[in-house]
């Protein structure tokens, strides 16, 4: 059973423009102010009014460069759990501390970013420390990032939750191995499940049109140097 937390709410907003905190948190008391999430620091008013009313691109009413730092206490049902995922589905690049621990950061503009935190699924409380910077780019901008187009905002929008699942069954990516002589073709799924076999089903179409069934049967499972398990 998957079951979802949404984050969205109050959380600390701390501006941190100058980029004072780097590789680590902030402790809690340097917090001195709230955001409401999802959001951007713009659209909460966050730095200072910009007075100009540009009129060959947008005008940013409250430009925004550099760190901004979000922090929460989740209380989280006690219900078990085996998988958990943090999931924001548009934002800058971000970095993620829970617990003090860091967790990692992502840098993609065109997908959700998503964070593994099945480490701390059997907890019940959760610190969850947020870094979201907007001018360091791989990309060095872009029209995601233009102020012809949406200017480069900070903060995060969309989707914005905690994923539970109770057991550790997901697939985390499926590939694709094409055999048009014998016309057929190899999935190789990627899960993280700790058992040796599987049960597996589905559906299947083709570039016409017809569809076909992948009726339910049994898989082994091989567990590979990568910790995933190979089918």
């Amino acid at each position: 059973m998957t079951s979802y937390i949404p984050l969205g709410g109050v959380w600390e907003f701390l501006d941190d423009q100058p980029k004072r905190f780097m590789g680590f948190p902030p402790d809690a008391q340097q917090f001195h102010d709230t955001i409401v999430l999802p959001s951007t620091t713009a659209l909460a008013k966050k730095g200072e009014p910009n007075p100009a009313q540009e009129t060959d691109f947008l005008t940013e009413v409250y430009p925004y460069r550099g760190n901004a730092w979000f922090r929460t206490v989740a209380e989280l049902p006690t219900a078990y759990r085996r998988s958990m995922k943090l999931y924001m589905e548009r934002t800058r690049i971000s970095e993620l501390w829970v617990n003090g621990m860091r967790i990692g950061t992502r840098d993609s503009l065109c997908t959700a970013h998503v964070y593994d935190l099945s480490d701390f699924a059997a907890c019940t409380r959760l610190e969850l420390c947020i870094r979201v910077d907007n001018p360091e780019y791989p990309t060095k901008g872009g029209h995601m990032t233009s102020r012809d187009t949406q200017t480069n905002w900070n903060g995060i929008l969309g989707a914005f939750y905690l994923q539970c699942t109770d057991r550790m069954h997901s697939i985390e990516r499926i590939k694709a191995i094409p055999d048009a002589a014998g016309r057929r073709v190899r999935l190789e799924l990627h899960t993280a499940c700790t058992a040796n076999s599987g049960w597996i089903s589905g559906q299947w179409e083709d570039v016409d049109g017809e569809v076909g069934i992948l009726e339910k049967q049994k898989i082994s499972l091989q567990r590979g140097e990568d910790g995933i398990a190979y089918a």
